[in-house]
């Protein structure tokens, strides 16, 4: 198993004699003895940090490094990291040393393009500008601008200093989305419940509480990871979301939550449906999946994680919770029409479950991940004027989802508006309806 640190192709030769070794291969290692008959039997293998400056080095990094160990290699470049000394200058001194007649391009070491632009405005023709790249202060090309607009940006310009821009070019290489979709594994990008996950906190001092949701006759109140914990003072006492009206009458909704609880008076219920859609936990302790499907009557959206119980209150936990528009899903082609309501909580349940498993015919796809800086605006650029419909799901580190985003592009048919990163956000998936 050359993954616990052995070479693939190295020998171990014993007795200093080349007849007697041991291959090093994968998946297999081979004993070879020419000579006398020895067996060889592996007790334990002991492995010695060698140091750096014992390590010989082939001073492959562009030919740059003179020494011939790690060490001596590491050591001369922080030599070269930590010699450089830097002058301030104010930026109004700064003067362009590099003059030509021709366009003038530099390329970083990995060969890409970076493109300058001075302080000052090449031209103040408005169709030159346009064919010239140029943006404005908000990122938009002038090409997409109107000419009035393009003339209102030049005034501020002229007031405050056309500013200097040095970009570099987005390639594949930046690590970002490869315009690779594969085939959809949950319904995500369709949950109606905002910080499903319950890992958005809220504002200090109520950390304690998942963002979007209160609390009613309950004490003992924590969120650890996205699980929201509490303890009903009353009967009745629960984790809810109020109602904000928004559910539409007559549609057919999909809910699920994955909760735990010690007692099977623990229930998750939501309002305003054709019947009932109460969820009782069996009381084992355990984390559990629950669902149900019903038409709703009312506008009222608000659900209750509670309790029967009038005394001997016991914690509850909350893990994840959604609310799936199946009518929706149906009009826009994500569900076949005409199915049973069993049939449809088959397709959601295992959608929902957090099983990942790929769904069949569904005209739906999604990027792999896409690694994000928190707290960090980003835009989609479309490389045509497709009708995509776009939404970012953002990701922890341990993949649970902290948030989802639909993408505007009203302002501009190629250019997104910013999506900002949330602070705990360190990956996206990139869900679009076009096959």
């Amino acid at each position: 198993d050359t993954s616990i640190g052995l070479v693939d192709n190295y020998k171990y030769v014993f007795f200093d004699n080349a007849d007697i070794y041991l291959s090093i291969a994968d998946p297999n290692c081979t004993f070879t003895d020419n000579i006398t008959g020895y067996q060889l039997k592996i007790i334990g293998q002991k492995y010695e940090a060698q140091d750096a400056e014992n390590v010989n080095y082939d001073k492959t990094v562009k030919n740059l490094l003179e020494s011939d160990d790690v060490q001596g290699a590491i050591d001369e470049l922080a030599d070269e990291v930590l010699a450089p000394a830097f002058v301030e200058a104010e930026h109004l001194a700064l003067r362009s040393e590099i003059t030509a007649t021709d366009a003038i391009e530099i390329k970083d070491d990995s060969g890409e393009l970076v493109k300058i632009t001075g302080n000052t405005l090449p031209t103040s023709d408005i169709p030159t500008l346009k064919s010239l790249g140029i943006k404005n202060d908000s990122g938009v090309l002038f090409s997409e601008l109107s000419d009035a607009e393009i003339t209102e940006q030049l005034g501020i310009w002229l007031e405050q200093g056309y500013p200097t821009h040095i970009n570099k070019l987005i390639s594949k290489s930046d690590n970002l989305f490869n315009g690779k979709f594969n085939t959809l594994t949950s319904l995500e990008s369709e949950n109606l419940v905002a910080n499903s996950d319950l890992l958005i906190p809220k504002a200090s001092p109520n950390e304690n509480e998942p963002l979007g949701f209160d609390y009613w006759g309950a004490t003992d109140i924590s969120l650890t990871n996205g699980i929201a914990k509490f303890t009903p003072t009353i009967q009745y006492g629960s984790i809810y979301i109020p109602n904000n009206g928004t559910a539409i009458v007559g549609h057919t909704y999909y809910e699920f939550i994955y909760f735990r609880s010690e007692s099977a008076n623990t229930h998750f219920t939501r309002y305003g449906f054709d019947r009932n859609m109460t969820i009782f936990h069996s009381g084992n302790d355990e984390f559990q999946f629950g669902s149900k499907i019903g038409i709703k009557t009312t506008t009222n959206n608000r659900f209750d994680l509670t309790t029967n119980l009038t005394s001997g209150f016991i914690p509850i936990y909350l893990d994840y919770t959604g609310l799936i528009d199946i009518t929706d899903l149906v009009s826009r082609g994500i569900l076949p029409s005409g199915l049973t309501d069993a049939q449809y909580k088959t397709i959601l349940d295992s959608a929902c479950n957090r099983s990942h498993t790929p769904m069949v015919n569904v005209p739906l796809r999604e990027s792999d991940f896409i690694s994000v800086e928190p707290s960090v605006a980003y835009r989609l650029i479309k490389a045509s004027e497709n009708g995509a419909i776009h939404k970012v799901i953002e990701y922890a580190t341990d993949n649970q989802i902290v948030k989802v985003n639909s993408v505007d592009y009203s302002g501009n048919v190629k250019i997104s508006a910013p999506i900002t990163m949330n602070a705990l956000t360190r990956k996206i998936k990139l869900v679009s309806d076009l096959m």
